[in-house]
């Protein structure tokens, strides 16, 4: 009990009073009497004073005495726990003995081995298969003569092999048979009802006199005016001009309607040797006829009656309205991958490369203004197919044509990549 009011008294939970009575070693206890040791460490007895006097000395130490180091023995403390658990803390390995020597004894947490590190591991592998092999029929029991009560993976049977196949097969017509009309109920009937064959296709009407359509006749079986694509010439042998007049053909300079009764005046006729009676004196009755390369055309023209042509051509004839142009057509849009006008001789014909891809089905190609629009025929000189029939027009601006590639049923279809196009377009 004392020394748990002493250890109370030394960590500050109660106030330093006198102890009880204690008995210090070697002395008898006196009662009414408390232990004290003065500063050279002399332990005396004296009055305790019944327990309300003041204590003059703590452990040889006066005043306002604290608690100080080795003042209690640890054999003097009791109630104290027999164990301590430790505050949670780290250390390195140095701080361990021989920690590191066992450590560098150890292999690593995530190593290998090679055979011959494991006892015995060689001699087993060696009577074990390699994990890919192979058996000879031989070695599986019974394998042979399963096999041989076996059919071959390709064989064949004769009919009689399948019961009731031979009767089965004789009810049934023949892969490659035909009918008589009347073996197939209501079709004479039917045919009956039918147009006799044409012998050739024929036109959809909805065609006639339209863009990629075809041209009518008249009544005496005549092309009419509209269809011809030149305005109203004269008729062969006539001296007089129909109306209509040329005002551009190519010249390097300016050459007026008046001029033309100088180059093409009383021309032979085709193959004649005699001038022919009458001439042309108008050729440009509504604007100059001007262009390059006109010293070329009528340069040095064979003398009348002549047989031998001369030199020179013309490269570009228009009316009052555009006809062909020996401007080089161009791929506007549309077609595959990379398309061309491979070759060309202006408008009038000219090869198109669809291009790459074998997807496009339709294309735009561009051409000179026209006053109107144009007229292109087109036909896909590379493939013929059920899904590469017609190459048609499909519209037409003043500077465009768009044509499209149609299968056999006329719906669009994909050209074939690199199909070649044989196109001819008159301008209107």
């Amino acid at each position: 009990m004392t020394r748990r009011i002493l250890l109370l008294i030394l960590l500050g939970a109660l106030p330093l009073m006198a102890q009880e009575p204690g008995i210090p070693a070697g002395s008898a206890a006196q009662p009414g009497k408390c232990q004290s040791r003065n500063s050279t460490g002399e332990t005396t007895w004296v009055d305790c004073g019944g327990g309300g006097g003041t204590v003059s000395m703590v452990f040889g130490r006066t005043g306002a005495v604290t608690a100080a180091t080795n003042d209690y023995t640890w054999s003097q403390i009791d109630a104290k726990p027999s164990t301590f658990t430790p505050s949670a803390h780290a250390h390195i390995i140095g701080d361990i003995t021989d920690l590191v020597t066992q450590l560098a004894a150890k292999a690593a947490a995530s190593h290998s081995h090679i055979i011959g590190d494991v006892t015995s591991l060689q001699t087993a592998l060696d009577a074990k298969a390699a994990a890919s092999h192979t058996h000879a029929i031989a070695d599986t029991t019974g394998l042979q003569t399963a096999l041989d009560g076996k059919s071959a993976t390709s064989h064949a049977h004769a009919i009689s092999d399948t019961t009731g196949l031979q009767t089965a097969l004789d009810g049934k017509a023949a892969t490659s048979h035909s009918h008589a009309i009347s073996d197939t109920t209501w079709l004479q009937t039917a045919l009956d009802g039918k147009q006799a064959s044409l012998g050739f296709t024929a036109e959809n009407a909805a065609n006639k006199n339209s863009v990629s359509g075809y041209a009518g006749l008249d009544a005496s079986s005549k092309l009419t005016s509209s269809q011809v694509p030149w305005a109203a010439p004269g008729t062969i042998g006539s001296t007089t001009p129909s109306t209509g007049a040329f005002t551009t053909l190519s010249a390097s300079s300016t050459v007026s309607g008046a001029g033309f009764s100088t180059y093409l005046a009383s021309p032979p006729a085709i193959g004649g040797t005699a001038a022919a009676a009458g001439s042309f004196t108008t050729l440009a009755a509504s604007s100059t006829v001007s262009g390059t390369g006109m010293t070329n055309r009528f340069a040095a023209p064979g003398p009348i009656g002549s047989t031998t042509p001369s030199t020179g051509k013309f490269t570009t004839i228009t009316e009052t309205n555009l006809l062909v142009s020996n401007t080089a057509p161009t791929i506007s849009s549309g077609f595959g991958t990379s398309p061309s006008i491979s070759a060309n001789n202006g408008t009038a014909a000219f090869r198109i490369n669809v291009g790459t891809g074998g997807t496009a089905t339709s294309g735009v190609i561009g051409l000179p203004a026209a006053t109107a629009g144009w007229n292109c025929q087109l036909t896909d000189i590379t493939t013929r197919s059920t899904t590469v029939t017609q190459t048609l027009q499909t519209a037409s601006t003043t500077t465009t044509a768009t044509v499209g590639n149609f299968n056999s049923s006329m719906a669009a279809a994909a050209w074939v990549a690199s199909d070649i196009l044989a196109v001819s377009c008159f301008a209107y």
